[in-house]
């Protein structure tokens, strides 16, 4: 990598406190953030961030480094290692981790740019300590505090209504939504685990049973899971399809489920219903077109995956359109794209699963399947 400018150019941060390095201690503090390192989780006033994954990693470096600033070279060596990245997915996952913190680059309270040299802490890490000891005067005075508070929580705990099963399903529900959507092997199994705590919870729930179903396929056929795990989604979506049989999302569910057994017609059948009950479902347009591409059908699946009108919101369509180039014959402009695509996102399975052989005579980019 290219040397940079000496000159060091800081957004607008709160001030950075003198130099500490962090503590060896597993919970940490940075400013209003708690850090648990050993169970990996961040939380702010009690409510748990999505900071997972490669984000995780990302801030568990940049926590190591105290307020030092860490050069782009070294977030790529210890974060995507053995993998070889560029700025540009040094940058894009630093937005990842911003936005699951709640942080503005533009006036940044966690993480700052410097321009042209890497990322700095705005603030060092400090063990988590224990409050001080109160003064005798402040006891005498707690315990007055501490009587009027124990009457309030009585007070509360009788007049608070008790949480319902239902309640609680969604709230399993929304996290496991949260780790289903990340799209790696051990957050998946974390959701099929949530899911079912979920229908346990709320056993008439659709978006539980629909969502134990996508994410059993998807261990099945992209995270080497079990058949018994494909013919459960498959008899889940079944019922949904019984139950609501004019539902697109029922149909891209079943769909998906026979896609990952693999039969490769009924699942173009389910895909083609849901699409044409919801003309607007990308995500069945673009599973459709991925067949089409296995059937040697490249012209009609590329042409389908350059219309789709939100194509970021589906994870594996640019290593289609990638594959789709290759196949056609479009041997360096399939590279190029397949090269871009495992350096803007090398914790996708997607794009894992897709990077090619390196093109004769030219330099390879990135690391090889699997890394990250």
């Amino acid at each position: 990598m290219k040397k940079r400018a000496s000159a060091r150019f800081f957004f607008a941060c709160l001030p950075a406190q003198p130099q500490r390095y962090a503590s060896p201690m597993d919970t940490l503090r940075l400013l209003d953030l708690d850090i648990d390192r050993s169970a990996q989780r961040v939380s702010r006033n009690g409510e748990i961030l999505p900071v997972s994954g490669l984000s995780w990693t990302l801030l568990d470096v940049l926590l190591q480094h105290g307020n030092d600033v860490v050069d782009f070279d070294t977030l790529a060596a210890q974060v995507w290692a053995p993998a070889v990245v560029g700025e540009d997915a040094v940058s894009q996952r630093v937005k990842l981790l911003r936005q699951a913190l709640g942080d503005d680059s533009r006036r940044p309270r966690y993480i700052r740019s410097v321009r042209g040299r890497g990322y700095q802490l705005c603030a060092s890490p400090l063990p988590a300590s224990v409050p001080p000891a109160p003064s005798s005067r402040a006891r005498r005075l707690g315990w007055g505090v501490a009587a009027v508070a124990v009457l309030g929580v009585v007070a509360t705990l009788l007049l608070w209504p008790r949480s319902t099963p239902q309640g609680a399903g969604q709230s399993l529900l929304q996290r496991a939504e949260y780790y289903a959507g990340i799209g790696q092997a051990s957050n998946n199994r974390v959701a099929i685990t949530l899911y079912r705590q979920a229908l346990q919870a709320d056993p008439e729930s659709t978006p539980a049973r629909r969502g134990l179903s996508r994410a059993l396929a998807a261990q099945g056929c992209l995270f080497n899971g079990t058949p018994e795990q494909l013919r459960e989604a498959l008899a889940l979506a079944e019922q949904e399809l019984q139950r609501t049989p004019g539902d697109a999302a029922a149909h891209a569910l079943w769909g998906y489920a026979q896609d990952c057994i693999g039969d490769m017609r009924q699942a173009i059948t389910g895909y083609s219903r849901a699409i044409e009950l919801e003309p607007g479902d990308e995500r069945s347009r673009a599973s459709l077109a991925y067949l089409q591409q296995e059937r040697g059908q490249l012209a009609t699946a590329l042409q389908a995956n350059l219309s789709l009108k939100a194509p970021e919101r589906i994870r594996f369509r640019d290593v289609q359109v990638a594959r789709e180039l290759e196949l056609l014959g479009f041997t360096q402009a399939a590279a190029d794209r397949h090269a871009r695509n495992f350096q803007l996102y090398p914790d996708n399975v997607f794009s894992n699963i897709a990077w090619p052989q390196p093109v004769p005579g030219r330099r390879a980019t990135a690391g090889p399947a699997g890394a990250g």
